[in-house]
């Protein structure tokens, strides 16, 4: 039951933080929330945890989708432990402009071949051509990138 897909983005931001984190893990499985939707609850858990740079591997995790609701800057300041505790679905949910200007080839590179399945091809087509062989890469491997078909024209690789 999402009760928070019919959420404003005001009424995000009067959740009790202690209900928010009572309830995080659930949270952070929904999907079918908007760009803004999902920026409301980064910033109710940046409330109700701390700044994003404190964040623990383990509680970047619990979140789950929250992290669709980052900006390009949060992305960029993120750790490697950080970036390698995103959730495929959260790495999905990123819209297409902030996935791109806000994680670096380098930081591609750190994701696991089931975050770069993630990748959507409208966010993989955003990208500049290091951060796609960057992605590419995690998704197939450093030995097996040059041979796979890594063409993305709609279909999902």
């Amino acid at each position: 039951s999402n009760f928070l897909g019919g959420m404003t983005v005001d009424q995000i931001a009067e959740i009790n933080n202690d209900e928010f984190l009572d309830a995080l893990a659930d949270l952070g499985t929904l999907t079918d929330l908007s760009s803004d939707q999902f920026a409301a609850m980064k910033d109710k858990a940046i409330s109700a945890i701390g700044e994003i740079s404190t964040w623990t591997s383990a509680e970047l995790t619990n979140m789950g989708t929250v992290a669709a609701g980052f900006d390009a800057d949060e992305l960029s300041a993120l750790t490697d432990d950080q970036v390698q505790s995103l959730k495929p679905e959260a790495i999905a949910g990123l819209p297409d402009d902030v996935f791109a200007s806000g994680l670096s080839a380098a930081q591609l590179a750190l994701f696991d071949s089931d975050m770069a399945s993630a990748v959507t091809d409208s966010q993989y087509n955003s990208l500049a051509d290091d951060q796609k062989t960057s992605v590419d890469t995690a998704m197939y491997g450093e030995d097996d990138v040059d041979d796979a078909d890594t063409t993305r024209d709609g279909a999902s690789a």
